[in-house]
């Protein structure tokens, strides 16, 4: 159809002149005469003719119908846990690491007030039909009211650029907080002066990247965002963005993290909804995102972000009643960059 409107637009000014006929039937004649092979479905192959028996319209729209599919990503994944088909049990400790603890005596709550204590006990990390379960518990441990997990890629992933893709259902129940993050696997741009370890944004000169966060306080919302030492909460300017998942917590959605040496961009379901670019005169207090990081997944209880709710759920935040607290996780594919 588009082609015979085309033909129709064309021929359009001649309709009042003398000879119009005659000028009508050469044209069609010359836009048909196309030999068999140049054709597919019927239509003239734009690409194939000169620019004087083509409209530039149905030049254009022959491009605009052709997008390109490159991608600056590998096509198949460097790093990959398929976890529907590991068998149940304890995680490899060749492949995960752990956190345990609560922070430490010069990290009190993990720097967020946090009221979980974490393990490497089955318990709180396991493989579970077909899926990886990271689970909290009101359960007492170290001087603490709740036990989980937060385990990491170290020693197995630490990367530069990629692509990361995260498919996650969520936990529910006001003061969960779960998360899918990024920390660098180094100290590249850290200062090490006395003076500098007082400074609490110290440690964000080498950046952090979340690629997911949410709280069961606000359920169907996630947020990603990316930390610096210029850009962050304390700075009042913190990189940051949400988006509405409704069912998070009841179906498997694919999260996913597209790093670049000049952008961070976020995505739910293959729709990016965030973006950190970096501009032309970042230095690395603004951008220090070109060293390894490595992955990290837990389930935090209470704290800064999860215990919000401490009037409803005194004294931590917490609802009880919705425990345990569990994010499952089907797969984890890193594609490696390759360049623009």
């Amino acid at each position: 159809m588009r082609f015979w409107q085309e033909i129709k637009r064309a021929v359009q000014p001649y309709y009042a002149s003398s000879g119009s006929v005659l000028l009508i039937i050469l044209l069609i004649t010359g836009l048909l005469s196309i030999p068999p092979e140049q054709s597919e479905n019927g239509i003239a192959a734009p690409a194939k003719h000169s620019l004087a028996s083509i409209p530039a319209p149905l030049e254009h729209l022959a491009a605009a119908e052709s997008p390109s599919t490159a991608t600056p990503f590998a096509a198949n994944p460097s790093w990959s846990q398929n976890f529907t088909i590991m068998k149940d049990g304890p995680l490899s400790s060749g492949t995960w690491g752990y956190d345990l603890g609560n922070g430490g005596p010069d990290n009190p709550g993990w720097g967020n007030d946090e009221d979980e204590y974490y393990t490497d006990d089955p318990g709180n990390a396991r493989i579970e039909n077909g899926q990886l379960i990271i689970e909290a518990r009101k359960q007492s441990a170290g001087g603490f009211n709740y036990t989980s997990a937060r385990i990491t890629t170290v020693p197995s992933l630490n990367f530069t650029y990629g692509k990361l893709d995260i498919i996650a259902k969520l936990p529910a129940g006001v003061g969960s907080w779960p998360a899918l993050w990024l920390l660098p696997s180094g100290t590249k741009y850290a200062l090490t002066t006395p003076a500098a370890e007082q400074d609490p944004n110290n440690y964000l000169r080498d950046g952090e990247i979340d690629m997911l966060e949410a709280t069961g306080s606000i359920p169907g919302q996630i947020t990603s965002s990316a930390h610096s030492y210029t850009y962050n909460l304390r700075n009042n300017n913190e990189r940051i963005a949400t988006s509405n998942v409704n069912d998070d917590t009841t179906t498997f959605h694919d999260y996913e993290l597209q790093w670049t040496p000049t952008s961070l961009v976020f995505l739910v379901d293959g729709v990016a909804y965030h973006a950190v670019n970096k501009a032309a005169a970042d230095t690395p207090d603004a951008w220090p995102y070109n060293q390894p990081y490595y992955l990290i997944l837990n389930i935090a209880m209470g704290g800064t972000e999860g215990g919000t709710e401490t009037q409803q759920y005194p004294p931590y935040g917490i609802d009880d009643s919705s425990g345990p607290w569990q994010m499952a996780v089907k797969s984890i594919n890193y594609y490696p960059y390759t360049g623009s």
